[in-house]
């Protein structure tokens, strides 16, 4: 009888022991699941994304970021990511910042002209965020006087021929047809006080045969 129930004692010690056993394996196994499922959930959260890596969908201007202008020998600096490449952009919601523009004028003037006023004007308006990159291949911004057609284009207006009946204001374009001493013109931005191509000019005026002269508004 006591040897009866020594063997029955051993194996309901054994079997508790195999359940103990059983149910540490079920524990840790459900552990490495939940790890599994967090390191899961982790590679899938998007990355954050950074301002110089957000685009909108085609079209959408609300979610595209500002880019750093690069240095001016560049030969198509990047400004803000666009892909409006349209005429007249305007009526399709483009936008053209003055004071960014204006900045970026001010920031790059030189002591004196170095005969660079369309590239310079150029970068100003990509501070501002004209796309200038599809016209620069085209090659239709080559001479200063060019750029009467193009900033129709982007959705500048035309608002006068003659600075005697005109108050400049902040962003203002003015671009010179050429002449005979001038093949290429002449294109410069009011900053708010003074006229600037490639350096802050002294008069609005480029050299003394300027002849014709558009004046343009954002």
């Amino acid at each position: 009888m006591a040897h009866s129930f020594t063997a029955a004692a051993k194996g309901a010690a054994v079997a508790a022991g195999m359940a103990a056993v059983l149910a540490g394996i079920q524990v840790e196994g459900q552990q490495k699941t939940s790890r599994m499922k967090a390191t899961s959930v982790n590679e899938i959260e998007p990355r954050p994304v950074t301002p110089f890596e957000t685009q909108g969908p085609q079209g959408d201007m609300s979610g595209l970021k500002r880019i750093p202008v690069g240095t001016i020998n560049e030969i198509s600096p990047k400004g803000v990511i666009s892909q409006m490449q349209r005429p007249y952009a305007k009526a399709f919601g483009a936008t053209f910042e003055t004071d960014s523009a204006v900045f970026g004028m001010n920031g790059r003037a030189q002591c004196s002209s170095i005969h660079r006023c369309g590239e310079f004007v150029r970068y100003g308006l990509e501070d501002g965020g004209i796309n200038t990159r599809a016209a620069l291949i085209n090659r239709e911004l080559t001479d200063a006087y060019k750029y009467d057609k193009f900033l129709t284009k982007q959705g500048f207006r035309k608002i006068g021929h003659r600075l005697d009946s005109y108050t400049p204001k902040a962003g203002d374009i003015m671009v010179f047809d050429k002449t005979i001493n001038h093949a290429s013109g002449h294109i410069q931005m009011f900053n708010g006080t003074s006229w600037v191509s490639d350096f802050v000019q002294q008069t609005p005026y480029p050299w003394g045969d300027y002849g014709r002269y558009s004046i343009f508004r954002w």
